[in-house]
């Protein structure tokens, strides 16, 4: 009995990690494409993190 509740336990921190990555890169995704269509970083985020090299563009 304790395998199935081991793998359901897997299955769960794998789903639950997956929801999260995919959450994640949209986020950056929808703030990238901001910044590449009005040249500014978003509000939400702080200018600073960004790299220099991005800058740039």
């Amino acid at each position: 009995m304790s395998i199935v509740a081991g793998f359901i336990l897997a299955f769960l921190y794998w789903a639950i990690l997956g929801v999260v990555a995919s959450a994640t890169n949209g986020i950056y995704v929808a703030a990238m494409y901001h910044f590449a269509t009005k040249k500014q970083v978003p509000s939400d985020f702080d200018a600073s993190l960004i790299p220099q090299t991005i800058h740039g563009f």
